[in-house]
């Protein structure tokens, strides 16, 4: 259960702000995802300082701009992932509750009641679950949010567009499974 649609949110929750994300193009981040069985990758355009924009005349973007800073973030042991609403604006509220969560950034939650119901999903022998080390981490973009529960990530950077690295990435996963 995504606590973005819970009628209950339970005490204790906390946010970390995960640091070792770069930091999202808090206009249009556009962020792109590529899925697996149990891997996820997640591209979007980074933050970078523009003094030369004064609020007039801002840039269009889209997943096929380039000549952009991206960041590529690849989760590894992915149990399960939602992409979607809330946009930012919807999850402002959450700053009511939780005054360390950052909209326009990435965080790691304690809320465990998604991880608890992977838990306690049904398993087979064939396909264990493999729970040790699962995090709930929380990706606050300007339109949408990406949760997922997956063991870690890695991340890599570039300049270009956030299609060209999730194809990048694609063909770099295609090598590594041939």
């Amino acid at each position: 259960m995504q606590f973005w649609r819970s009628n209950h949110i339970p005490g204790g929750i906390t946010f970390e702000r995960d640091a070792a994300m770069p930091a999202f193009n808090q206009g249009a981040p556009c962020p792109l995802v590529l899925a697996g069985e149990h891997h996820l990758i997640v591209c979007y355009y980074m933050n970078r300082p523009m003094p030369e924009f004064g609020g007039t005349n801002p840039k269009p973007m889209s997943e096929i701009t380039a000549d952009e800073p991206c960041a590529s973030v690849r989760f590894e042991g992915v149990q399960d992932f939602r992409f979607g609403p809330p946009n930012v604006d919807s999850a402002m509220k959450l700053l009511e509750l939780f005054p360390e969560f950052k909209p326009w950034s990435a965080h790691v939650t304690n809320m465990r009641n998604w991880v608890s119901d992977i838990l306690q999903a049904p398993k087979t022998p064939i396909a264990p679950l493999h729970s040790a080390g699962l995090r709930h981490y929380v990706l606050s973009f300007h339109d949408s949010t990406i949760e997922v529960i997956a063991r870690g990530y890695c991340v890599e950077q570039g300049v270009g567009s956030v299609h060209a690295m999730i194809a990048k990435q694609h063909a770099l996963r295609e090598r590594v499974s041939d």
